[in-house]
């Protein structure tokens, strides 16, 4: 049996340990390499204690075939692996040639083994999938004067015998260096299902569906159970991946308390599914989708309330959350039959000058160093360049570290240089603007933008400022990284209170 481990260091405070070994080959002459994985707390960086097991198999001459991996959290995943597809469990994704290897976060020690054992620690280009997100990218391997370095800007350490010793990832405070801790034998208990919906028995809560040109789309309606109806909202989410209620594996966007608590108020509120349902895996969801496909999305459920007999005659709205707020903006330029825009934690700038504003305040509470700073730096501006390059990102025209994350090119040009204000001043129907004042995503300039540009057009606006509330309007007291790490809390909520006065604004806009 081979075993290595690898300690993960932020500066000197340990973060983490990886592990991986080979176990017994069995009757299928397959090769299997056990990995773990724990990542302590540390606060100073926003890091969260975690356990994660995974077990890789590879053909006899190294090819990967299953992945499994499972968590503290009950989160699972299998990955089957032929030389033409990858099936994620919802069908097959074809693959333009066979991979090499597989690669999950911080797999070190997995890599060292397959390394050794299949390649002879001889440096070369590896087609590489790397499973939490299902994207595969060329993982090079170059000597030059002495020193491994990877295609993703890591500096591999040798000892004398030609094993990982330690790794170094450029102009990081990161360093991953080879350990000794024995292999963990965890055995982690079944967790309730952490991403599901239970509809609440006082509510009509009812699925939907549209079929259109051989593909389904799926929704979800709220409306009130004992009280008339009096306006319906269309919902449209932020970026990010997650089902139409806005509940995933790790955390609560708290979107259905959102919109289960307003048809509570009355108001009735449609919302659905952003990505495609047979999408696989986030690779295939987010390459999917742009600006125009969001909009498209939305609007596609507006034009389904024509249908229903219960929403005759009722005025109709768009609630939208963070960037979602832009695809409000722009649709309620385009649809003379909405009564209001509800713009929640929603940006007033492009999506450049956001990112750049988050990047500061990142840079202001992290405990970076002024390389590692200048490294996040160079790679935005690198992102920015990808972003102007008509093509297909390659090696070749674009920062290899960029690769990874090659399939949010799409959406990523659609909308880098939109600017919100834009829609402002092209429609005419109010605006209800809601910003927490401990929001660290989208900031008061971005409420303020929004607010001077209805007033220089003439549209009605009201805000309302929610005291201590971040962006996903939830209470957050903490401070730094911390505000973010509270976030995963499925405790927190949106304050009723909140709810009530958005439900008052909208009630005030129609007129009821």
């Amino acid at each position: 049996m081979t075993k290595r481990t690898y300690d993960i260091f932020f500066g000197e405070t340990l973060c983490g340990t990886a592990w991986a070994r080979s176990i017994d080959q069995g009757e299928e002459r397959a090769f299997r390499i056990e990995c773990a994985l724990k990542l302590n707390e540390v606060r100073q960086i926003g890091l969260r204690p975690s356990r994660m097991k995974s077990l890789y198999t590879f053909s006899k001459d190294g090819k990967p075939r299953r992945i499994e991996i499972t968590s503290d959290l009950g989160n699972t995943a299998e990955i089957n692996i032929s030389d033409r597809a990858m099936d994620y469990g919802k069908g097959d994704i074809p693959l333009d040639q066979p991979l090499d290897f597989a690669l999950g976060d911080n797999m070190i020690p997995l890599f060292a083994i397959w390394w050794k054992e299949f390649k002879g620690r001889r440096p070369d280009t590896f087609r590489t999938l790397i499973p939490e997100t299902g994207a595969v990218i060329d993982y090079t391997l170059e000597l030059a004067d002495g020193t491994l370095r990877s295609s993703l800007g890591e500096i591999l350490v040798l000892d004398d015998e030609g094993e990982i010793l330690e790794v170094r990832p450029e102009s990081s405070d990161f360093v991953i260096r080879r350990g000794g801790r024995p292999f963990p034998n965890w055995k982690f208990k079944k967790q309730p299902k952490q991403d599901a919906y239970h509809p609440p028995a006082d509510l009509n809560i009812e699925d939907v569906k549209i079929e259109e040109n051989g593909k389904a789309f799926e929704a979800t309606v709220a409306r009130p159970l004992h009280q008339p109806v009096s306006a319906v909202g269309v919902f449209i989410g932020g970026t990010g991946i997650y089902g139409r209620h806005g509940i995933t594996s790790t955390i609560d966007i708290g979107y259905h308390q959102l919109l289960d608590d307003l048809a509570r108020q009355g108001i009735a509120t449609v919302r659905y599914e952003k990505f495609d349902q047979r999408a696989s895996n986030p690779v295939e969801a987010e390459g999917a989708i742009d600006f125009p496909t969001l909009c498209r999305d939305a609007e596609r459920w507006l034009e389904w309330l024509d249908g229903p007999s219960w929403a005759d005659d009722l005025p109709r709205f768009l609630i939208g959350h963070s960037m979602g707020g832009t695809v409000a903006l722009s649709l309620s330029a385009e649809h003379s039959e909405i009564s209001t825009c509800l713009l929640l934690s929603a940006p007033g700038r492009p999506l450049r000058q956001v990112i750049d504003s988050q990047a500061a305040w990142n840079q202001e509470h992290a405990p970076s160093s002024n390389e590692a700073n200048a490294e996040a730096q160079r790679m935005r501006r690198a992102l920015l360049d990808a972003l102007a390059l008509d093509g297909e990102w390659t090696e070749d025209n674009v920062d290899k570290k960029l690769l990874p994350m090659k399939h949010k090119r799409r959406f990523l040009k659609s909308v880098i240089h939109i600017d919100p204000c834009d829609f402002v001043s092209q429609a005419s129907c109010p605006l209800i603007v809601v910003r927490g004042t401990a929001d660290v995503q989208v900031f008061a300039e971005d409420a303020d933008l929004l607010l001077d540009a209805a007033e220089r057009a003439g549209r009605p606006v009201e805000f309302i400022e929610a005291e201590d509330l971040d962006h996903l309007l939830k209470r957050n007291r903490k401070t730094g990284l911390d505000a973010l790490a509270a976030y995963r809390d499925r405790r927190r909520r949106i304050p009723i209170a909140l709810i009530r006065r958005i439900a008052k604004a909208v009630g005030s806009v129609i007129g009821r």
